[in-house]
């Protein structure tokens, strides 16, 4: 989890609803189109413990899911998801509208990506200069594997995230 980032305990979420509510609200006031959910995979938080999200259930998760996209769509916000979450994407294309996903075809494993592809929702896939070692990544390599799953979307960027480089894949 990023430093700046925080966590809500379970027993908290009727808090936590207004406070994303007012987020999603504020996103809108200030012109966004589109919002991402990121830091959103139920499992990996049952798996490190100590956040209070320990004990909510699958159930728990889609029901959050659902909330969170539908409170966005009423505001006539387009929701997205951010890559794959261990309870897989496929019950999570038919409520968000896109996915973002990083580095898939660096790991070749952009069929993560397929419910979303198969229910004509836009994947965006954002590839990175250097892999995770700080090597080159071959643009044809990382791009192929892109265009194999079906992937039109694709950026390949510099590491350095104060770049402004970037190249597009090309299907």
């Amino acid at each position: 989890m990023y430093s700046r980032s925080s966590s809500i305990h379970s027993s908290k979420l009727s808090v936590l609803r207004p406070l994303i509510s007012k987020r999603l609200e504020l996103a809108k006031t200030i012109g966004c189109d589109a919002v991402v959910a990121e830091l959103h995979d139920l499992l990996s938080y049952q798996a490190n413990p100590g956040h209070g999200f320990e004990n909510l259930q699958p159930s728990d998760y889609t029901s959050w899911s659902t909330a969170l996209t539908e409170r966005a769509h009423g505001l006539t916000l387009s929701m997205g998801l951010l890559s794959s979450t261990a309870m897989g994407v496929d019950g999570m294309a038919r409520l968000f509208d896109w996915l973002l996903i990083e580095r898939c075809g660096e790991f070749d494993d952009c069929d993560t990506s397929r419910s979303f592809i198969d229910l004509d929702r836009a994947v965006f896939a954002i590839e990175f200069d250097l892999d995770l070692d700080g090597e080159a990544n071959v643009e044809t390599i990382v791009c192929g594997n892109l265009a194999e799953a079906g992937i039109a979307d694709g950026i390949l960027k510099s590491a350095e995230l104060s770049s402004g480089y970037y190249k597009r894949c090309m299907p």
